[in-house]
């Protein structure tokens, strides 16, 4: 399974490729945080896609460790608490705090342009 944080959907939603990113990650779950940072705002590109497509999953988050509270926004806390609740085979993350949490804690990590590169080799 794969946990992404919102800059990726958001990224893909912003190229009108968000058809890509499922092709390329067929599923893929997200935190609640994530979910409304992507869909709360109707004019963001994707908002609306995202909302409605089966390929996201919306999962709970049962408890973020203490320690990485501090150092990262909510969202990439939940993308890495659920991530290693699931053990997760991926995270998405682009921001440098939250990757450097995440390979410290053992998460394997690829960003957007790994998924583009990806997508890429996939035309």
């Amino acid at each position: 399974m794969i946990v992404s944080n919102a800059t990726p959907l958001l990224t893909f939603a912003r190229i009108d490729a968000l058809e890509l990113l499922e092709r390329i990650v067929r599923h893929i779950l997200i935190p609640k945080t994530v979910w409304h940072e992507v869909t709360r705002d109707p004019w963001r590109p994707g908002a609306e896609t995202i909302r409605h497509a089966s390929w996201v999953e919306v999962h709970p988050v049962a408890t973020i460790p203490p320690e990485i509270l501090p150092l990262l926004d909510r969202g990439e806390a939940e993308v890495i608490a659920l991530a290693e609740a699931i053990v997760a085979t991926e995270v998405v993350l682009d921001e440098r705090a939250a990757r450097a949490v995440a390979t410290a804690r053992g998460l394997k990590i690829i960003g957007t342009a790994s998924l583009l590169v990806r997508a890429n080799n996939e035309a």
